[in-house]
C-alpha cells in the first residue's frame, strides 16, 4: 500500500509539473544558456578537467560548477542543438525534488497523525510555487535545482541512517553531499542543518549532549572544507564568484535581500515588488511584521511548535549563502536563490494548512492557496515563453544582417539595447555571440555588444526607442522602457554615459554613444539595435 501511495503522489507530481511547465519544454535558448551549451559543445577537453577548472574551462576566478558541466556534457551528446532535452532534464529534476520533499516530510513526521496530508501538501505547493518558475525554465538555473536535488536526497538518506544505523547509508548520504555541493557551493548550510537535526532530536540540550550531536555535522563540515580548497586550486578563490573575493557583508544590502526572500515566498510579480519598496525603509515595522507571523503561526499550532522552530532554523540558515547577492528590484529576476529555502516555508504552510480544525474550511483553504501559486506559475510560464521567442527572433534577424557565407565576419558589427530581460525571465544579457556561432557554424561574429541593454515587460517590449543618430553616434532615448547597464565606458573605439541615470538599481533614461574618429575610418561597420520588437540596422549621419 506504501509503495503505490509512492507511486500515486508522483504521477500526481509529474501531471502537475507537466500542466505548469509543458509549454516551456520547447523554448529557445536564453542568455547565459548559449554561454553553457557553447562552452560544452567547443570543449576538447576531458569531462575529468570540469573538476579542476572553472566552468569555462581555466584557472581565473568564475564559477566552479563541475557536476553541472557533466550535465551539460551528456544533455549535448544526447540532444545537440535542441533546447527540448535541455529543458527536459531540469523539469525532471524539479519533478523528483518534489517527491524527495514527500518522502523527507513522510520520514520527519512518521510519528505524527497527520504526516501523509503534510507530505503530499509540500510535494504539492513546492511543485506549483510561483518562485520556482526560474530554475524549472531556465536552462542555467539548474545548477540550484540539481544542487538542491541532492541536497535535500542526502539530508534524507541521513534521516534513513539515523533510524536503521547502517553506515552504508552514511556513506550514500554523503555521496550525494559532495555530489549537491559539485553542483554549486549553497549546499555548503547542510552540516549546520543536520546539526540543527541532531539537537531537535534530543530531549536535553546539557554540554556532554550537545557535544554528541557535533561529530556527525563534523564529517559533512570536513568535506565542505575539503571542497572550498580544491574550489581555490581550480579557480584562485576561496570565497565568492565571477573573479571576486567577496565574503563582507553589508547591512543594508543583506537586510533588502531579506526582504526579497521572504516576499518572495508568498508574493508575485508587481505584488512582490509594493511589499518590497513598502518595507525597504522601515527597518522596525519589517522586523515586527516578521516576528509576529512567527508569533502567530507557532501559537495556533502549538503541536507542531518543535518542528516549526526547526524549518524555520532550516529557513534563515539556508539563506546564508545568498544574503550578499543581489535580487532585482524591478522584477523577480533572482528567485532561484530562495529555492532551497523555500522548502521550509512549504513545509510549514503544509502544516498550517492540515492543522485547520473545520474540514471545509481546510480544504478550501487548500484548494484555495494550490489555485492561487498556479495561477502565477502558469502567468511567469508564459513570460519565459515569451522571453525564448524574443531570443529566437534575435538570433535569426542579426544573422540575417550579416553574410553568412564566410568563416569569419569580414564586417564589424556594433550591437546595443538588447533585451536584459522581460519581466524577470533572461533574455539576451551574455550569449549573443555564442548564440550566433553555434547556430551558423563555421561563421565567427565580429562584434562588440556594448553593456546597453532593455529591461522588457508585456507593455512595453515592441515599445519604439528613439535612437538620434549623429555623425558620431547615436543618442539614446525612450519613454516606456528601463535601460540598464554600467554609467559609462570608455574604449579605445568608443565611448557611452547613460543619461538620468540611477545607482540604487543602475538603469537610466537614456545614453549617448560616440565612437572615436579612428573607429570610424573603418569600411563595412554594422550598427544594430533593438525597438519595436525586433533588430534594426541603424545609420550614423552623413
Amino acid at each position: 500500500m506504501k509503495y503505490k501511495n509512492n507511486i500515486i503522489i508522483l504521477l500526481i507530481i509529474i501531471i502537475i509539473n507537466l500542466g505548469l511547465y509543458s509549454r516551456n519544454l520547447n523554448d529557445f535558448f536564453v542568455s547565459d544558456d548559449f554561454d553553457w551549451v557553447h562552452i560544452t559543445r567547443t570543449s576538447e577537453k576531458s569531462i575529468f578537467s570540469y573538476f579542476t577548472t572553472n566552468y569555462s574551462g581555466n584557472n581565473e576566478g568564475g564559477s566552479y560548477r563541475p557536476f553541472i558541466n557533466v550535465l551539460f556534457k551528456i544533455d549535448h551528446s544526447i540532444w545537440g542543438l535542441n533546447p527540448f532535452g535541455y529543458h527536459l532534464t531540469n523539469l525532471i529534476f524539479h519533478i523528483l525534488t518534489a517527491f524527495i520533499i514527500y518522502l523527507l516530510v513522510l520520514r520527519f513526521f512518521n510519528r505524527k497523525k497527520d504526516k501523509l496530508l503534510i507530505a503530499t501538501l509540500s510535494a504539492i505547493l513546492f511543485s506549483v510555487l510561483p518562485s520556482h518558475a526560474e530554475v524549472a525554465i531556465w536552462i542555467s538555473g539548474r545548477c540550484d535545482i540539481v544542487s538542491i536535488f541532492f541536497y535535500i536526497l542526502s539530508f534524507y538518506i541521513y534521516l534513513i541512517f539515523k533510524e536503521k544505523k547502517k553506515y552504508k547509508l552514511l556513506i550514500l548520504s554523503l555521496f550525494f553531499f559532495i555530489i549537491a555541493i559539485l553542483s554549486k557551493e549553497m549546499a555548503m548550510t547542510l552540516p549546520l542543518i543536520i546539526f540543527i537535526y541532531e539537537l531537535y532530536e534530543r530531549n536535553n540540550y546539557k554540554i556532554k549532549s550537545i557535544i554528541e550531536s557535533i561529530y556527525l555535522p563534523f564529517i559533512y563540515g570536513l568535506i565542505t572544507i575539503i571542497f572550498f580548497l580544491i574550489r581555490y586550486k581550480a579557480i584562485g578563490l576561496l570565497f565568492g564568484y565571477y573573479g571576486k573575493s567577496n565574503l563582507s557583508f553589508q547591512g543594508d544590502r543583506v537586510y533588502q535581500m531579506l526582504v526579497h526572500l521572504i516576499s518572495n515566498s508568498f508574493l508575485f510579480l508587481s505584488n512582490r515588488l509594493h511589499f518590497f519598496y513598502y518595507f525597504k525603509e522601515s527597518y522596525l515595522l519589517f522586523f515586527i511584521f516578521l516576528i509576529s507571523i512567527i508569533f502567530i503561526i507557532i501559537k495556533l499550532n502549538k503541536k507542531y511548535k518543535k518542528e516549526i522552530i526547526f524549518y524555520l532554523s532550516f529557513y534563515f540558515i539556508t539563506m546564508i549563502p545568498v544574503m550578499n547577492l543581489i535580487y532585482s528590484s524591478l522584477n523577480d529576476e533572482g528567485e532561484r536563490y530562495s529555492y532551497l529555502s523555500s522548502l521550509a516555508l512549504i513545509i510549514i504552510l503544509a502544516i498550517i494548512l492540515s492543522n485547520i480544525n473545520n474540514k471545509y474550511l481546510k480544504y478550501i483553504s487548500i484548494i484555495t492557496t494550490i489555485i492561487y501559486f498556479s495561477y502565477f506559475s502558469i502567468q511567469k510560464s508564459i513570460i519565459w515563453d515569451q522571453a525564448s521567442k524574443m531570443s529566437f527572433n534575435i538570433i535569426q534577424e542579426i544573422a540575417t544582417e550579416l553574410d553568412l557565407n564566410k568563416e569569419e565576419g569580414e564586417e564589424g558589427v556594433i550591437i546595443f539595447t538588447l533585451p536584459d530581460n522581460h519581466e524577470g525571465a533572461q533574455v539576451m544579457r551574455n550569449g549573443l555571440r555564442q548564440g550566433i556561432e553555434m547556430f551558423y557554424d563555421p561563421y565567427k561574429i565580429n562584434a562588440i555588444v556594448l553593456p546597453i541593454s532593455l529591461l522588457l515587460n508585456r507593455n512595453n517590449y515592441n515599445s519604439i526607442i528613439d535612437y538620434n543618430p549623429t555623425d558620431r553616434g547615436f543618442n539614446i532615448r525612450t519613454k516606456d522602457n528601463i535601460i540598464t547597464g554600467p554609467p559609462h565606458r570608455k574604449s579605445p573605439d568608443l565611448m557611452f554615459e547613460m543619461q538620468g541615470y540611477n545607482f540604487i538599481n543602475f538603469t537610466a533614461t537614456g545614453t549617448k554613444i560616440i565612437f572615436t574618429k579612428e573607429f570610424l575610418k573603418q569600411d563595412n561597420i554594422i550598427y544594430l539595435g533593438y525597438s519595436n520588437g525586433r533588430i534594426n540596422r541603424l545609420e550614423l549621419l552623413k
